[in-house]
């Protein structure tokens, strides 16, 4: 009883991390895609510092949750990321900076001690689930919490702080829940050792290594951009104010990759990459060709982002 609970426990708070606190940073930029004292230098330096920070703590803070325990870890994860919604600005671009870097950090210690909270909490008969958890709830959530942050900016009161309000109470929340449940490691010495990274690659054909760099720059190229520029994409190339219709553009690219991605598993790698990399290179030439027509389509640029996310 108390290990399902634990489970339970840890399975809500992922759930609400990565589909509300990830998203944070959205709220503003999907309602005020022309914010004065912003520019597109600016949004697009608040993706970088993000995924800079991302990567410095899967890098090299990803296995201090290993010494120090989950909960700790878990906790510190949620309090950067309750810290980078208070400093979240959309009238500065220094504190919107710095908050996006704290929050790239949030996530990536969230994506590896989380994470492995999940797994070392799920019940042996229900070990598939964690992995269903781990793999696919950060998607879902994302896209959930770009549209429900639409949605509440567009039609909600108070569109600048409400939803910053409504993510720090489930913060809250999930942080109660992570208290309640019981760690499920022993600290150990040599946390200092734990921050050198270890890089290794599999021995396997070295050929594939190029063509899986070119792969990935890629895709995570145009998903960064979607993420820098989704809201001014929707106001200038769209012409539409709507922060709805900014959330949709935003997950268009996002709910193919959350569709797919578990049924790619029937797949094969190569045949499965084989796929993903036409449909990619077909779909991105369809969102130039939408952006550039005449009529500027937003059913056509919605349908060919999609395809792009199922790389």
């Amino acid at each position: 009883m108390i290990r399902t609970r634990n489970r339970e426990n840890i399975s809500k708070s992922y759930r609400f991390y990565r589909g509300n606190t990830v998203d944070a940073d959205r709220f503003c930029r999907i309602g005020h895609p022309h914010t004065p004292g912003l520019t597109y230098g600016d949004l697009a330096m608040t993706a970088v510092v993000y995924f800079i920070g991302a990567i410095t703590a899967l890098l090299i803070f990803g296995r201090i949750s290993n010494h120090l325990g989950r909960n700790p870890v878990t906790l510190l994860a949620f309090g950067l990321s309750a810290a980078s919604i208070i400093m979240l600005d959309v009238n500065d671009a220094v504190p919107l900076v710095v908050a996006r870097l704290l929050l790239g950090l949030s996530c990536g210690l969230a994506s590896s001690a989380i994470a492995a909270y999940v797994v070392d909490s799920a019940l042996p008969s229900l070990a598939w689930l964690s992995a269903v958890i781990v793999g696919n709830y950060p998607m879902v959530g994302l896209i959930l919490g770009a549209l429900a942050s639409g949605v509440l900016v567009e039609y909600g009161p108070y569109p600048r702080t409400l939803c910053y309000l409504i993510v720090l109470v489930e913060v809250a929340v999930v942080c109660t829940l992570v208290l309640l449940s019981r760690e499920t490691v022993e600290r150990k010495p040599g946390l200092v050792a734990s921050f050198r990274p270890v890089f290794s690659l599999p021995h396997a054909d070295r050929r594939l290594y190029p063509i899986a760099v070119c792969l990935f720059v890629a895709t995570w190229a145009l998903g960064g951009f979607f993420q820098a520029y989704g809201p001014s994409i929707a106001a200038d190339q769209l012409g539409s104010q709507s922060t709805v219709t900014a959330a949709i553009v935003f997950s268009s690219f996002l709910l193919p990759s959350a569709i797919v991605g578990p049924l790619s598993a029937r797949l094969s790698p190569a045949k499965a990459q084989r796929i993903g990399v036409v449909v990619f290179t077909l779909a991105v030439g369809g969102v130039i060709f939408a952006v550039k027509a005449p009529a500027r389509c937003l059913t056509a640029f919605r349908r060919r982002t999609g395809l792009a996310s199922c790389r």
